[in-house]
């Protein structure tokens, strides 16, 4: 069945089209990557303006965030997720999810109800804590 992973966006971007996991660029975002490139088979961007991303598309930089939109814009960015993750058949055995709670509220239902396991590992972490967490894993991988 397999892991599949799934990283928010962050507003840090390069300034040139390019694949979407070397766009992001914040610390947060190339510690996140390399937590989930070690931890599942696949993985994806949880993009505010594009929805669901496989991490290898090329796109533009952009200026969207969920942590800007409304409750409504939100609900609406979640449906759109999901309507990606079951047309391209996203859904099945464990997710790992690195996302804050703006981009996993109307998802994380969704999640339980598709995957066989979900895991929320910084669940309730400041962002300074979140980076801690994420770097301490890669010098300690499990």
């Amino acid at each position: 069945m397999g892991i599949t992973g799934f990283i928010s966006c962050v507003k840090t971007k390069h300034d040139r089209p390019m694949a979407a996991e070397d766009l992001y660029r914040s610390p947060w975002f190339v510690a996140a990557r390399g937590y989930i490139e070690r931890r599942t088979d696949r993985w994806y961007i949880l993009s505010a303006a594009h929805g669901l991303l496989w991490h290898y598309n090329v796109i533009a930089p952009y200026e969207s965030s969920l942590n800007n939109m409304s409750r409504a814009g939100r609900r609406d960015w979640a449906w759109k997720v999901k309507a990606q993750m079951l047309e391209n058949s996203v859904c099945r055995g464990r997710a790992i999810v690195l996302a804050g709670v703006n981009y996993r509220n109307d998802l994380e239902p969704f999640l339980h109800d598709h995957f066989d396991k979900v895991d929320v590992p910084m669940r309730g972490l400041t962002m300074g804590r979140q980076l801690k967490f994420l770097n301490d894993s890669t010098r300690n991988p499990t």
